[in-house]
């Protein structure tokens, strides 16, 4: 009896840590962020042009062109992409991918059948959000920016991109967000950023708070995901949360915003990097996985280990 009550919780545990699982690959992180992240969103709009779309199919949605007229959406460049809403990868995925060899030998479909690794960044739904299709094709992989003046391709939308350059601008509300995923993205999975880029994002992350949504966003991604985006709770700690109109009265922002810090003064080493991680005050501490961990007693100690201090600590 004993025996047949232990598996039954055993198994009640497994099926639960499985359902709140990591995406195993992109197509299962857009039906997640679909189901669970932005199920209720599509009336507020779109990350780039705030164009409301109606769900279509598991992941899916489509931009009316009562819709596009609300938002002032111009449906007429890549109209077909652009009556439909896609989930664009802020860190764009061939920048973040270029490093693998499965990426230099044929490209994205290589990658998704031969390398985990890979798979896992492309999943990482931090990264995802629903964009108008149009503009994720425009912006491709350009690397983010500001441009000159205020040139208008997409009707009214506030998204601006200088093809010569390779730079996309996104609307002010948005730089905050996409600062903040394009840091975390960066830290997590040891990719480097130029000094310019580094320092454009910091100042997005300085000027622009977070928005409740954000916070909202980043409580139910790590739900099934696993874990924070640290750099949106970090910010939500320093500064007033921008309030919006598109998060449920349901959510525990306040919990995010007042909850004392629980971890201990624990210095975290990243033995893959090298850099240690103080917990109050660096955004990448609950970052590091657990296989590249190395705890230290103080500063002093990871110092004469040889390592070195995380750059974005403040």
């Amino acid at each position: 009896m004993f025996k047949r009550i232990s598996f039954a919780i055993f198994l009640a545990v497994f099926v639960h840590n499985l359902a709140n699982a990591a995406p195993a690959n992109f197509d299962q992180a857009k039906t997640l962020l679909r189901q669970h992240v932005y199920f209720d969103q599509n009336t507020q709009g779109d990350l780039y042009c705030r164009c409301q779309w109606d769900w279509r199919g598991r992941s899916g949605g489509s931009i009316s062109s009562q819709n596009a007229a609300a938002c002032g959406l111009d449906q007429s460049y890549q109209p077909t992409r652009a009556q439909r809403t896609e989930w664009e990868h802020v860190f764009a995925a061939s920048n973040a991918a270029n490093h693998f060899p499965c990426w230099r030998e044929d490209g994205r479909s290589n990658c998704q059948k031969t390398n985990p690794t890979f798979n896992a960044m492309e999943a990482d739904m931090h990264n995802l959000t629903p964009v108008v299709g149009s503009l994720n094709a425009v912006r491709s992989n350009y690397k983010w920016g500001l441009i000159p003046g205020e040139a208008r391709e997409f009707g009214r939308c506030d998204f601006e991109v200088d093809r010569a350059q390779r730079v996309a601008e996104p609307p002010e509300s948005a730089r905050g967000m996409i600062a903040r995923i394009k840091l975390y993205f960066a830290d997590r999975y040891n990719i480097r950023l130029s000094s310019q880029q580094r320092q454009l994002f910091q100042s997005w992350n300085a000027i622009h708070p977070v928005t409740d949504w954000e916070l909202e966003r980043d409580r139910r991604i790590a739900k099934y995901q696993g874990w924070h985006n640290p750099y949106v709770l970090e910010r939500a700690r320093l500064g007033t949360v921008s309030p919006s109109n598109n998060v449920p009265q349901s959510t525990d922002v306040q919990a995010h915003q007042t909850a004392p810090p629980t971890d201990t003064e624990v210095v975290r080493g990243n033995r893959r990097s090298g850099v240690y991680h103080l917990a109050s005050g660096c955004p990448s501490y609950h970052s590091i996985s657990n296989a590249n961990i190395v705890e230290f007693d103080n500063e002093s100690n990871a110092i004469e280990a040889g390592f070195r201090k995380a750059g974005n600590c403040r």
